[in-house]
């Protein structure tokens, strides 16, 4: 009973954060317009002391085999 009700929990939990970063993503393209020299994006999360943050970075430059491309915002 306790293992279920935690899993119903923590389904809840990421459903609510999966919502957040959809309507996050979704303000952004509406307000914004991406520049044609943007050929890939970047999304990033880290902890802080008070949760979690993420970002979103467009990028010229897109590599398969390396990441460094993501440090080219």
């Amino acid at each position: 009973m306790i293992k279920s009700l935690i899993n119903r929990l923590l389904c809840r939990e990421i459903q609510n954060v999966e919502t957040r970063i959809y309507d996050w993503l979704t303000a952004i393209d509406n307000k914004e317009t991406v520049p044609s020299e943007i050929t890939a994006f970047n999304i990033g999360i880290f902890e802080q002391d008070e949760g979690y943050s993420i970002y979103l970075t467009g990028s010229e430059e897109y590599d398969a085999d390396g990441d460094d491309w993501a440090c080219d915002v």
